[in-house]
């Protein structure tokens, strides 16, 4: 873990998630950093620990909102809900709804995707953490 629920709430000044969500959340951002970084994050000095905590807490944010959407996705693929009225006729009535549409789930993981990576590139792009050839980092 590197950035603890304390940091989160204290440093980052984090709202988002509560701290029975906290694990999850940050194992999935500790995975992304962990990735785009080749795991080099155990070998940095303080100060670039506290810029990957940042980033860290950047990213639980995001996941947890992306999730969020998801959620609400899938819910409503789930209801049978009539959405509003597009038509009607009172004739014999007859009435057509129109469902609501929501962004797809495909697009909205593409964005989450998208967004990881620039958060990640944006908060560690001095670090040396992203660097792609070989050899270490100090």
């Amino acid at each position: 873990m590197y950035a603890d629920y304390e940091f989160y709430t204290t440093k980052y000044f984090g709202e988002l998630v509560s701290d029975t969500e906290y694990p999850k959340y940050e194992l999935k951002a500790r995975d992304e950093l962990n990735y785009y970084t080749r795991m080099r994050i155990p070998f940095v000095n303080e100060d670039k620990m506290n810029k990957v905590k940042m980033c860290e807490c950047k990213l639980i944010d995001l996941l947890y909102n992306y999730d969020q959407e998801v959620k609400k996705i899938k819910e409503y693929e789930d209801k049978s809900i009539q959405g509003v009225v597009a038509s009607e006729t009172v004739g014999k009535q007859s009435v057509s709804y129109q469902k609501a549409t929501l962004r797809d789930i495909k697009v909205v993981e593409k964005e989450r995707d998208e967004m990881i990576s620039k958060i990640i590139r944006k908060n560690l792009s001095m670090t040396g953490l992203l660097y792609r050839g070989i050899g270490y980092v100090q």
